[in-house]
């Protein structure tokens, strides 16, 4: 069985009504820490729940959020 290769990490904002997702990003080795503070903070103040996966080669997506008329 081969190991699948490691893409990364990614942060999620998740939909507090439905739990899917509203927005992603990839964490960047080379990318600002203010970058990235000042993006999840505005996914905060959305009222949106954020966590931070470990994606690899083949990973399904995480569904979408079918509630997109909650967030505007």
């Amino acid at each position: 069985m081969s190991e699948r290769k490691h893409l990364g990490q990614m942060v999620l904002a998740n939909c507090p009504v439905c739990g899917g997702i509203v927005a992603s990003a990839w964490i960047n080795d080379g990318e600002a820490d203010a970058e990235r503070g000042y993006l999840v903070s505005d996914w905060c103040k959305r009222g949106l729940s954020i966590r931070t996966i470990e994606r690899y080669e083949g990973d399904p997506l995480p569904p979408p959020c079918t509630e997109r008329e909650a967030h505007r």
